[in-house]
């Protein structure tokens, strides 16, 4: 899937409904002269993809988005990419069967709310001005009349002088009464003026930011959804945790194998070692019996020394030295190979004998 043509209207420099065609499925770039606007469509691209950081476009808030922030009475902006989904094994889930997929996004200036505060204000406004200037109509009559009285009075005499003093006092008062009541007028005009300014930029952004807030949402959970997530909270999409669970499952069961083939070698080098420490066992009996023949032996030869001349001790003695080198060697031999030619002598030192036949059995056994 890949951008088929852009199509913008009232965004930024585009004042005008322009259709940027001919995209590339491959590779795009735009070329132009410093200030041409070139910065505007990649900020397209982004803006209609749903971005949150309107920094990114450089823009605060989505009124810089429209065309000369509304000021030229274009209070929209439009932004419609249409894609080529030819490529079905690229598709989005769910949109396999179409040829073409249209996303459109508009940033409209919100000022439709604060209208009828403003108008009310501006009636209100009119209204205090309309009288402010009734009342400084009034204030010139009466001074009309109390520049007359002054001058009635000073061509008068008599009672009409004192009646014309007591009118012009009374004038004067409610002169200054007057004066007074236009003065907080004024006051409560100018202080209302900067209340409506107050209530309407206030209200404005903050309309603005939350409208902001729950568009920005939306396109979340909009694009969440069309990613094939649960919601538009989640990292990864339905289909990726799938994949990540096939692995996760074939990664336990090749790790089941190699636990398997693991116990079948131990199990084998457990019967092999049973094996060898049965045969071990029995060769050990074996020359235990052959020691203890010897040791008969050894005991028939001493009740029969006791018994015997010099001449047949000498005898007797040869034929001992022949018996116990073959001994020696019949031992050597065996204590080899149960334990080991390296431990040899370790293994001899265990025999029993008698203290009398100590110098006997060093010389035999070395």
């Amino acid at each position: 899937m890949y951008i088929k043509d852009i199509c913008l209207e009232g965004f930024k420099s585009y004042a005008t409904r322009t259709v940027v065609p001919g995209f590339d499925p491959y590779f795009n770039a735009i070329t132009g002269l410093n200030g041409s606007c070139k910065s505007n469509i990649l900020d397209s691209i982004c803006f209609v993809l749903g971005i949150t950081n309107l920094r990114q476009v450089l823009a605060s808030n989505l009124q810089k988005l429209v065309y000369k922030q509304g000021q030229a009475g274009i209070t929209k902006a439009t932004v419609s990419v249409v894609f080529d989904n030819s490529d079905r094994s690229r598709s989005p889930l769910g949109y396999q069967d179409c040829p073409e997929i249209t996303k459109i996004r508009q940033a409209e200036k919100i000022r439709d709310s604060a209208v009828s505060g403003v108008e009310q204000v501006k009636t209100k406004t009119a209204d205090i001005e309309e009288s402010h200037k009734r009342m400084q109509v009034e204030i010139q009559e009466m001074e009309t009349q109390v520049s007359n009285l002054t001058a009635e009075k000073k061509a008068s005499l008599g009672g009409e002088v004192k009646v014309l003093s007591e009118n012009i006092d009374a004038l004067s008062r409610e002169l200054v009464k007057q004066a007074s009541v236009l003065k907080n007028q004024e006051d409560t005009l100018r202080s209302e003026k900067e209340n409506a300014e107050k209530i309407v930029t206030v209200d404005l952004k903050q309309r603005v930011e939350g409208l902001s807030k729950n568009l920005e949402e939306c396109e979340k959970e909009y694009q969440g959804v069309l990613a094939g997530k649960s919601s538009g909270s989640e990292e990864k999409c339905l289909e990726d945790q799938l994949a990540d669970a096939k692995v996760a499952v074939g990664r336990a069961e090749t790790e089941l194998k190699q636990l398997n083939t693991k116990i079948t070698h131990r199990e084998k080098e457990l019967k092999e070692k049973t094996n060898e420490s049965i045969s071990k066992r029995e060769e050990a009996v074996s020359v235990e019996n052959e020691l203890n023949v010897r040791r008969k032996d050894v005991e028939n030869i001493k009740m029969a020394l006791e018994s015997l001349t010099y001449k047949d001790c000498i005898m007797l003695f040869r034929n001992v030295l022949l018996s116990w080198t073959w001994c020696r060697s019949f031992l050597v031999n065996a204590a080899s190979r149960l334990v080991g030619k390296e431990n040899t002598e370790l293994a001899l030192s265990l025999v029993g004998y008698d203290e009398e036949l100590k110098s006997a059995m060093e010389y035999v056994f070395g």
